[in-house]
Parts: C-alpha cells; structure tokens; sequence
C-alpha cells in the first residue's frame, strides 16, 4: 500500500493549496508546534485546527517529536490520531529491527 502523507503541517510551505492537488492519507504536525503545545495557545491552535481539517478531509494525523508525558496527554486530548517521537521510543539502525518478533509494549510513565 501507498500513501501520500503532508509532512510539517503547520509550518513552512504546506500551503492549503496542495491539499486540492493530493489525496493525502495523513498530516504530520511539525515537532515545532508540538514542542510548545502545553505552554502557548498559538500551538495548540494550530495542532486543533490540522485535527479538524484532516477530520473535514477524512484523513489521520500524526504529532511529531513528542518528548514528554504533558505533550503526549495535550495531543491525546486534541484528537491526534497517532504519535511518534522519543517518548516512545529512540531511532535504531535498519539492522536491529527485526519484522519476525512481535514488537515489545511500551510503558509510559
């Protein structure tokens, strides 16, 4: 399967024009926005106005870049479909992932 996901939303050139042009699957929200959404207003309005869009559109979202407990529970409450970032977890090399093992729990305290 293939998708077409909008990466950065919220900050750059992901300009509301290009969502006519694709049938995007999913927005990412930019960690930019993510980093500060607990303590300005301005980030959480813009993490709640990329959740009512993709839901207008029919489409997922992903917060990127979520670090702490506090951001993880603001995005659960905003309506973020999905989250990745190191909370849950650091990068690892292609090599110690193996796809035969069923992927451990994470635990956040």
């Amino acid at each position: 399967m293939v998708g077409v996901v909008l990466d950065n939303c919220g900050v750059g050139y992901s300009a509301a024009s290009y969502l006519q042009s694709f049938p995007f699957d999913k927005f990412k929200i930019d960690r930019a926005i993510v980093k500060d959404c607990t303590t300005r207003r301005d980030c959480a309005a813009v993490i709640a106005s990329a959740v009512a869009l993709a839901g207008g559109l029919g489409v997922a979202t992903v917060a990127k870049g979520v670090e702490t407990r506090a951001q993880f529970e603001a995005l659960q409450a905003a309506g973020v479909d999905f989250v990745e970032g190191y909370l849950f977890g650091r990068p690892v090399p292609n090599s110690e992932i193996s796809f035969d093992l069923p992927l451990p729990a994470q635990n956040v305290a």
